[in-house]
C-alpha cells in the first residue's frame, strides 16, 4: 500500500518515466448507511464517504496518446487522443476510464496526451467503486477545467451504465 502523497509521485515517475509536473487526486468510496431500496424513487438516502479511495496521479504526456497504469493490472495500451471520440469498450479494466476520458474529448475537454497512474485502497466491489473510479479519473482528466457538479456526475453515471459494469445511480 503506498502511503503520503510523495509515494504516489514517486511511483507515478517510475512507471510513467515522466519528468514534468505531477498532480494527484482523490476519490473516496461511498457507503450507504440508510435508503438504498428509497434512492431509484427519488427517496431519502443517508450516504457517508469512506477512508478507502481511488488515488490518481497525472501528468501531460508529448505522445498526444491517454496512457493508464495501475497497480493491480497490466499497463493498458495507450490509446491515441485523436481515437478517443470513436472509443468502443475493450472489456478491460481501462473501460471505465477510458469512457470518462472519451466523453471528456467529445466535450472538448481532453485535447492533450496524458498519463495516469490509478492506486486504489478500496475493494473491487461496494463501496461505489465504480463511481470513485469513475470521478477520479474525470477529475484527473479535467486538470483546472472545471464542470458543474451534476453534470460531472451525470457523465460519469452514463459511462459506468454505458459500459454495464455497474448498477449505479445518481447518488454514487
Amino acid at each position: 500500500m503506498l502511503g503520503p502523497a510523495s509515494d504516489l509521485f514517486e511511483k507515478f515517475r517510475s512507471v510513467t518515466g515522466s519528468t514534468a509536473e505531477v498532480r494527484a487526486y482523490r476519490a473516496p468510496g461511498r457507503i450507504s448507511l440508510l435508503g438504498d431500496h428509497e434512492e431509484p424513487h427519488q427517496g431519502v438516502v443517508l450516504a457517508a464517504a469512506t477512508d478507502q479511495a481511488f488515488h490518481i496521479t497525472a501528468s501531460p504526456n508529448s505522445l498526444q496518446s491517454i496512457r493508464f497504469f495501475s497497480d493491480d493490472f497490466p499497463p493498458a495500451e495507450p490509446l491515441p487522443v485523436h481515437a478517443l471520440g470513436s472509443y468502443k469498450s475493450r472489456q478491460a479494466w481501462t473501460d471505465i476510464p477510458l469512457g470518462i476520458a472519451a466523453t471528456l474529448y467529445r466535450e472538448g475537454i481532453v485535447t492533450q496526451g496524458l498519463d495516469l497512474l490509478i492506486h486504489s485502497s478500496l475493494p473491487p466491489a461496494g463501496f461505489s467503486s465504480s463511481t470513485a473510479l469513475s470521478i477520479g479519473t474525470a477529475m484527473a482528466l479535467m486538470g483546472d477545467h472545471h464542470i458543474d457538479g451534476i453534470e460531472l456526475a451525470d457523465i460519469c453515471l452514463k459511462v459506468q451504465l454505458d459500459f454495464g459494469y455497474s448498477t449505479a445511480n445518481l447518488a454514487d
